[in-house]
């Protein structure tokens, strides 16, 4: 998006990239056509820009949510391990199970 100055005035091109990479320009206009569509351009990068700054905010309101749990998690495994440890278990290979009497 940009205006190019040629020698009978400004003219107003949209610039975008082809499926093959190629650079392409489209001409939008000179005058109060170019500065239209200028204007919507504008009007674009301004949405797009709004979008972006709230999408980033509500990453970070996920990651916070995600921290909060996985610390919740942390916080009831280790009551839970405290509490079958003092009930008479015991974790083998990953599975808890009741000692037996005598052992230690």
């Amino acid at each position: 998006m940009a205006w190019e100055r040629r020698k009978n005035g400004l003219y107003y091109y949209r610039v975008s990239r082809a499926q093959n990479g190629r650079v392409v320009k489209k001409y939008c206009g000179a005058g109060s056509a170019g500065e239209a569509a200028a204007l919507e351009d504008a009007t674009r990068r301004k949405e797009r820009e709004a979008r972006r700054r709230a999408d980033a905010d509500d990453r970070e309101k996920v990651d916070l949510v995600v921290g909060l749990v996985h610390d919740l998690h942390d916080q009831v495994d280790e009551a839970m391990r405290a509490a079958l440890s003092h009930a008479g278990f015991h974790e083998h290979r990953g599975e808890w199970r009741r000692r037996r009497h005598g052992q230690g």
